[in-house]
């Protein structure tokens, strides 16, 4: 997505990851490994479709 920062056009991009409870897991720190997880695999794959 185009953004117009001091005359200059940035694109910028967000990743997020998931993580449901209790299907991925009931602790907080094994939702957040199943979400950086899920969001990096994203970014991998975004990465891969440009050519990267």
């Amino acid at each position: 997505m185009p953004f117009n920062y001091e005359n200059s056009q940035l694109n910028i991009a967000a990743s997020i990851g998931s993580a449901v409870a209790p299907i991925d897991g009931a602790e907080s720190e094994t939702l957040l490994e199943k979400a950086d997880h899920a969001m990096y695999l994203v970014k991998r794959q975004r990465k891969q479709e440009r050519g990267g």
